[in-house]
């Protein structure tokens, strides 16, 4: 027999290799060993199968949850019907300057502004000048339409942006109010088209963003208007009076 290890010729009946030493024994122990496969090895042809089949149902998850979010985010909400008319607007932009002129140190009083003419001032006086056509060749995001609904002492705002040629629709519901001089927004919830944002997050960002300089003296109230709510579905303001006191929204 040939020695499996060094390959010597010698005699079938011996139990070492008479060169090398080897133990035919052990030698053949070992290389049955050898040959046997593995617990690993057993359960690999199951195993890697169905961790590809793991793998393929998570990347398809994923994939269809991206691709829900973005048909969600560039649906197109449901928007109330808004009647802009030009008499609307008039009797708003009247009680306006009636507010502005009105001496200070009389009684507070309380203006009362109805859904119709907020929208149909905001319709008129909306800039779609050449400047904004302009940005939104630069791939600037331009405001296209704004229209607002007012329910119980909520304010709802329905924004319709243009991005690269593309609407995006923002909601923004909440309640306005007036807090040291500035007009606030505390938000309840957001939504980019139907896709939901959560609302602590997005309150965070817009009163960081009303907090800066270019935003800031926009946001300015007069002096003599001490508050701004939504009431039984009317925009009040409050105005007049010597009381500079300016109440945050009701919790």
């Amino acid at each position: 027999m040939k020695c499996p290890k060094c390959g010597f010729d010698q005699a079938e009946d011996l139990a070492e290799c008479q060169k090398c030493g080897v133990i035919f024994s052990r030698m053949q122990q070992k290389l049955q060993e050898l040959e046997q496969p593995t617990a690993a090895e057993l359960l690999e042809p199951e195993a890697a199968p169905q961790k590809r089949r793991t793998w393929r149902y998570v990347r398809w998850a994923v994939l269809l949850g991206l691709v829900a979010s973005l048909w969600m985010a560039l649906r197109k909400p449901a928007v109330p019907t808004a009647d802009f008319k030009p008499e609307d607007a008039r009797r708003l932009q009247e009680k306006l300057v009636h507010i502005q002129k009105e001496a200070p140190g009389i009684l507070p009083r309380e203006t009362q502004i109805e859904q119709n003419e907020v929208n149909s001032f905001v319709a008129e006086r909306l800039d779609l000048s050449p400047k904004y056509l302009e940005q939104e060749k630069e791939g600037k995001a331009v405001v296209k339409a704004l229209q607002m609904a007012l329910e119980g002492d909520q304010m709802a705002v329905f924004v319709t942006l243009s991005y690269r040629g593309q609407p995006l629709y923002l909601t923004l519901k909440g309640r306005p109010y007036v807090q040291d001089g500035f007009f606030q927004f505390q938000a309840s919830s957001v939504s980019l088209g139907s896709l939901p944002f959560p609302a602590g997050i997005v309150e965070r960002s817009l009163k960081e963003a009303m907090e800066r300089p270019e935003f800031r003296d926009q946001l300015r109230v007069p002096d003599h208007i001490s508050g701004i709510a939504v009431e039984n579905g009317r925009l009040v303001i409050r105005h007049g009076g010597v009381s500079r006191a300016r109440p945050g929204p009701e919790k």
